[in-house]
């Protein structure tokens, strides 16, 4: 989702986090985590609520676990009447972070725990010849029944069982 303010906020926290030399990546998880919560966001966006309020709510749940810098972006997107927009300007921010630090992010789809040798493995498969470096985070999908899937900022790579199913099935469909 293409959005101005989404754009325009992101970089200037980034901006203001490379001059602090601090990028903040796990406070950004645990705060997109919050802002996900249909609780804290009801209170956010609430007309009855004014911002002095809603600048304690905030202050009382990050201000002794996130850096100043994230929690005065918080204060300002309220302020802004952006409440609404902080999980898709973090997602934003944190792409902003891993291009920087030419870091690809890819999400590991299979229906099992893997052994962090698998995870590195398929890292260095994936990275190849491109360079730089690549993250990794695993999340179980029963549903693949096998395999593995790869979920990259550039597209899927779908190597799962499920997948060779489907296309089996097409392929029986077409050929009846």
């Amino acid at each position: 989702m293409f959005d101005e303010a989404i754009t325009k906020y992101s970089v200037a926290l980034y901006e203001v986090a490379l001059e602090r030399d601090d990028l903040m990546l796990d406070s950004v998880e645990a705060v997109r985590s919050a802002y996900e919560s249909g609780d804290l966001m009801a209170a956010l966006m609430h007309p009855r609520i004014d911002a002095e309020k809603k600048h304690r709510i905030i202050e009382n749940l990050f201000a002794k676990d996130i850096p100043d810098i994230l929690l005065n972006f918080l204060f300002v997107c309220v302020d802004n009447k952006r409440s609404n927009l902080v999980v898709d300007i973090l997602n934003a921010y944190e792409d902003l972070c891993y291009e920087g630090k030419n870091i690809e992010r890819i999400l590991v789809l299979t229906p099992f725990e893997l052994t962090d040798e698998k995870l590195q493995a398929i890292g260095r498969a994936y990275r190849g010849d491109k360079g730089g470096d690549v993250e990794m985070k695993q999340k179980i999908d029963k549903s693949l029944i096998g395999g593995v899937k790869l979920v990259t900022e550039h597209g899927v790579i779908d190597r799962s069982i499920h997948r060779q199913l489907d296309d089996l099935k097409r392929i029986l469909k077409h050929n009846a």
